[in-house]
């Protein structure tokens, strides 16, 4: 009996053991996956950090001269001209809202004005046309033989 009993625990420990064994290996696999993705992905950010360092040492593009040229001049123009200038160019940008609600009102005019010509015009030409209807229809439709 205690023979038994020492197969079946033997037995019962055996696969107890090769669960537990399967399950670290599944565990196993999951960490090498993660550990792969995770040296994958700390590559690139290597590669992009190499790429921004090499940026950052090359010499300074010629767009980024011109942009800095031109704020330069914009700058120098704008102490040169001072509160004046700046008063001139504030009084325009409020004036603008104004203009064009003008030119709103102008074109608005213009399209009316433009409409009433060719509502007249095409009331002369019904007229025109029910003038020569008329006179066709007064003269007498004769056949020669």
């Amino acid at each position: 009996m205690n023979r038994i009993l020492g197969d079946r625990t033997g037995r019962m420990r055996e696969r107890f053991l090769s669960v537990r064994l399967g399950n670290l290996d599944r565990q196993n696999d999951k960490l090498r996956n993660e550990v792969s993705a995770l040296h994958s992905q700390l590559d690139h950010e290597r590669e992009e950090h190499e790429e921004l360092r090499d940026a950052l040492r090359s010499k300074p593009k010629a767009g980024f001269v011109r942009v800095l040229l031109i704020g330069g001049g914009a700058y120098l123009l704008g102490a040169h001209a001072g509160r004046e200038r700046y008063d001139e160019v504030l009084r325009w940008a409020r004036s603008l809202p104004d203009r064009m609600r003008r030119t709103a009102d102008d074109v608005t005019t213009q399209v009316d004005v433009g409409a009433s010509k060719l509502e007249d015009r095409a009331e002369q030409k019904m007229a025109d046309a029910d003038m020569a209807s008329r006179r066709t229809a007064k003269v007498p439709n004769t056949v020669r033989s």
